[in-house]
Order: structure tokens, then C-alpha cells, then sequence
């Protein structure tokens, strides 16, 4: 979620919108199950590949790099 705020004469949160929807983050989790990059700019996810809903996953690690 993003909330834009004022700070003109005082603090004044506008409404909450929604950056982007993903699964690993619907988890009840007492800690955070993302990162955000020192920019910014990027996200880091968990992500299940390769495998349907209803199978095991195996313990994968998938590192993607762009520039």
C-alpha cells in the first residue's frame, strides 16, 4: 500500500492505494516476508516455481539480476 501525505501546516495522511497485489504477502506472519531495495525503487518477493498448488515445493532459490 502507498498513502501520500501532506506536511504543508501539518500531518495529513491521504487514502491508502494499492501498489501491487501478490500472494506471498497475504501470509499471517509476525515479521516481513519482503525487502525493499536501498533505492526504493524494487522489491524483493517470495515466489514458488514450478510447482501447482496442491504439490510440495521443493526448496528453490531463483536469483534474477537485471540492470
Amino acid at each position: 500500500m502507498a498513502v501520500s501525505v501532506s506536511t504543508e501546516r501539518e500531518f495529513l495522511p491521504g487514502s491508502p492505494t494499492e501498489v501491487f497485489e501478490h500472494l506471498g504477502l497475504r501470509r499471517a506472519t509476525n515479521y516481513a516476508v519482503y525487502d525493499v531495495s536501498l533505492d526504493g525503487q524494487r522489491f524483493i518477493l517470495p515466489e514458488r516455481v514450478g510447482v501447482e498448488e496442491t504439490q510440495t515445493a521443493e526448496q528453490t532459490i531463483r536469483v534474477v539480476l537485471s540492470a
